[in-house]
């Protein structure tokens, strides 16, 4: 499980960290993070990255993954085929949530899987960056 944050500069530097399902995922979220520079959010990428996959006997990596959605504002789940399945995903949703961080479900390009089981009260985004824009620019998911 890959976690990453990047800056968006242009709402206000609002600090994203985006959970995805490793195996499947990494490109996508590679993706969002430079369109995102592409699509006229310029600020450097910070790489957040857990840097290994979640495992409860790892009793780190909760402490870890904690510090480092608290030090984002929007937590951004990348909602892929695979990512239903994924104990990382879910983990860092169930942080998130006690953190009271504004969450956003984002399809990639070319699915069509539906919200996340945990997520169902929440609006799921196609990957549109007018969609992505009002996300920013609103308290859009906040718990």
């Amino acid at each position: 499980m890959v976690n990453c944050a990047v800056t968006f500069p242009k709402q206000g530097g609002k600090r994203v960290f985006v959970s995805f399902e490793y195996r499947r995922d990494h490109a996508t979220a590679r993706n969002l993070i430079n369109e995102a520079k592409g699509h006229g959010y310029p600020a450097s990428f910070f790489d957040l990255s857990m840097r290994e996959r979640y495992k409860p006997s790892k009793a780190h990596w909760v402490p870890k993954a904690r510090a480092k959605i608290e030090a984002c504002q929007v937590v951004v789940v990348i909602v892929g085929e695979d990512t239903h399945s994924a104990p990382g995903v879910e983990r860092e949703i169930q942080l998130a949530r006690k953190l009271g961080k504004q969450i956003v479900q984002l399809r990639p390009k070319g699915t069509h899987r539906k919200k996340l089981r945990m997520l169902q009260n929440k609006r799921i985004i196609d990957w549109d960056w007018k969609e992505i824009d009002k996300v920013f620019d609103s308290n859009y998911g906040r718990h």
